[in-house]
């Protein structure tokens, strides 16, 4: 993991790769597994509950000190972003705009708003799930960026009070739909519950600032016993086994959140066996390309959907096939595109800040 000037925490980076292949099992249809492992499947959108957290405690370890410290201005640290996440969300948007208009089925505001990061705000599946798909998440981290930089100014204190206020103002929210709206459909073909507690950016800023909150007690050195890890592993699985039960609006974000936190919690510490090899040079370069590997995954399951057709044992076929195509296509862009382009663009990014603080006389 690439946290500038701060120590690297590279066990996190092969963890991302376990995230990013939840949420793709998840996509992938398993008609003849068992119903137990069908319903733990389906609960791998635990992933991006990960990402997110992840990512403010990345932010945070990141860019926190440079900020507070006024070497890091917010216009260049959104540019900063923009370049992370700008040539992968418009590489992959691209054949879907070109099919769209080919098709005749795209408008538009539904282009526009995806390809500006702001499809998560509308609360209709055609536009926050458009093009390609998986990009609503890119709305959201848009966001989380937007609101980190004034809230590295935020005292710590005040800051878990501010999550401790949001998961209140969610709580209380998902209580009101499950009783009142749990499964009205206005827009699209998502329920009222879904967008709330799935896509809309200001719930989903809980867990961001969760993984802030998780960095300032790791700062302060505090640290949990290595009997965490394999509870924290245990109660992941035992939550996905029995999520099925829980109301939608629980069960999309606040009730894994606790699980997340703890398992990105047990994974600070490098000394730990596990870390080891989510650290070693595999799991790092696989964890480099999860972003790549998270934004292709489901027009990889399409293709080899269409593919196999009917043949005998389909979803293990599909499922294979699929995530091979996956895995060699992220590593290709991750290393011939996504990776070159981001420095390309970063480095003009930093070239143009060193300009303007340094003009030539």
């Amino acid at each position: 993991m690439n946290t500038g000037g701060a120590p690297r925490l590279d066990q996190l980076t092969g963890l991302r790769f376990i995230a990013a292949l939840l949420v793709f099992l998840s996509h992938v249809p398993w008609p003849s597994a068992p119903d137990w492992l069908q319903t733990m499947l389906a609960q791998g959108f635990v992933g991006v509950s990960f990402f997110f957290v992840l990512s403010g405690f990345v932010l945070s370890h990141s860019y926190t000190g440079r900020i507070t410290g006024g070497e890091m201005s917010y216009a260049r640290f959104m540019a900063l972003r923009l370049a992370r996440l700008s040539p992968l969300h418009l590489a992959t948007a691209l054949p879907y705009v070109l099919v769209g208009i080919w098709r005749n089925n795209l408008t538009a505001p539904v282009a526009l708003l995806n390809l500006t990061f702001l499809q998560s705000w509308v609360p209709d599946s055609t536009y926050y799930f458009s093009l390609n798909a998986p990009s609503w998440s890119l709305s959201n981290e848009m966001f989380f960026y937007l609101c980190f930089f004034p809230l590295c100014f935020v005292a710590a204190p005040r800051r878990w009070l501010m999550t401790a206020l949001l998961g209140l103002t969610v709580v209380a929210c998902a209580v009101y739909a499950v009783a009142h709206y749990n499964s009205v459909i206005l827009l699209g073909e998502r329920t009222v519950g879904h967008w709330v507690f799935y896509i809309f950016p200001g719930f989903r800023l809980l867990e961001f600032l969760a993984g802030m909150a998780l960095y300032d007690l790791w700062q302060r050195g505090v640290r949990l016993p290595r009997a965490a890890l394999p509870l924290a592993w245990g109660l992941l699985f035992a939550a996905m086994f029995v999520a099925d039960s829980v109301p939608e609006a629980f069960r999309m974000s606040l009730f894994f959140l606790p699980v997340v936190t703890l398992l990105l919690w047990v994974h600070l510490d490098r000394s730990r066996a596990i870390c080891g090899v989510l650290s070693g040079r595999t799991m790092v370069l696989l964890g480099e390309a999860s972003f790549a590997f998270y934004m292709i995954h489901q027009p990889a399951i399409r293709i080899c959907s269409r593919l196999v057709g009917e043949l005998p044992y389909r979803d293990l076929l599909v499922g294979a096939s699929a995530f091979a195509l996956s895995l060699v296509g992220s590593l290709l862009l991750f290393l011939y595109f996504e990776r070159p382009a981001e420095r390309s663009l970063k480095g003009w990014v930093n070239r143009r800040a060193t300009a303007q603080r340094h003009p030539a006389e």
